[in-house]
């Protein structure tokens, strides 16, 4: 009597499996109690905020006095940030801002303040904020010369609608300089439980 050789036996022995396999496959689903449906989603209201900010007067650092002098040919920079954030359930801007002389005695006032922009209403809370352009907006500005005006700063694509810079004023300038603007924003709030 004749054998089947190893391979005969190793094909018999998938055909079989596979066979087994494709009979035990079914499309029926399982007789177990399916999944609960997951919960709906949150009833969220979106507030547009508008708000007129001014961040004016700030403290002076370092070497120097109280009154950047921007005169013939020289240069005055502002430098720094605007940041939104939550906390609790208001909606907060916090700017840090520096401004300098480049000549003469390097006076430096820096500007770092918050600003409350909307609190949420009694009976809901603050899901997520929707800053164009994101929660950071960076500020590099400068003017070269004399220059006590309200001087526009470029905005496109953040959430300042307008934004101005007063580098310097006539005399004393820690009360002086500042930037001051229209903030927008969307806030999605949520029912508090």
């Amino acid at each position: 009597m004749k054998h089947p050789s190893r391979r005969s036996v190793f094909f018999v022995v998938l055909l079989v499996a596979f066979a087994v396999a494709l009979l035990a496959y079914t499309d029926d689903p399982p007789t177990s109690e399916p999944p609960p449906p997951p919960p709906p989603p949150p009833n969220i209201i979106t507030v547009n905020v508008r708000e007129e900010v001014a961040f004016v007067g700030g403290a002076v650092q370092g070497a120097g006095d109280d009154d950047i002098h921007s005169s013939r040919g020289e240069l005055t920079r502002a430098d720094g940030f605007t940041l939104l954030y939550v906390d609790s359930n208001s909606v907060y801007l916090a700017a840090k801002v520096d401004f300098t002389e480049t000549t003469g005695d390097r006076t430096q006032i820096r500007i770092d303040r918050d600003h409350l922009l909307y609190v949420a209403p009694e009976g809901k809370k603050i899901d997520s904020i929707e800053p164009l352009g994101g929660p950071e907006f960076r500020l590099a500005e400068s003017v070269v010369g004399e220059n006590h005006a309200c001087n526009p700063a470029a905005t496109s694509g953040s959430y300042w609608e307008s934004l101005e810079i007063r580098f310097d004023g006539r005399g004393g300038d820690s009360m002086i300089v500042g930037i001051r603007g229209r903030i927008r924003l969307a806030v999605d709030l949520v029912e508090s439980r």
